[in-house]
């Protein structure tokens, strides 16, 4: 991905809420809407969320405490972070 393209993800580690900044990488152009996925390290989905505006809230609160995936798929490819919840 080119530098100003990614993500703002915050805070990690998380406790309750989650923020995702899109900002920067949501454009006028964007065909699909932004997906995030929440992957535990059994591979297993345990949270998809469609991103519908340029700064997005996700309640983690129900995830048990541990290291996970966060996959976000966009119509500017796929970034993947490791998210850990307290």
């Amino acid at each position: 991905s080119q530098t100003g393209e990614v993500p703002v993800i915050y805070p990690n580690p998380v406790n309750d809420i989650l923020t995702i900044n899109i900002a920067r990488i949501s454009t006028g152009s964007t065909t699909a809407t932004p997906k995030v996925e929440i992957i535990n390290l059994q591979g297993q989905v345990v949270k998809s969320i469609k991103l519908t505006n340029a700064k997005n809230t996700i309640d983690v609160k129900e995830l048990i405490g541990g290291i996970y995936t966060l996959r976000m798929i966009t119509d500017k490819g796929i970034f993947v972070r490791k998210l850990v919840k307290e």
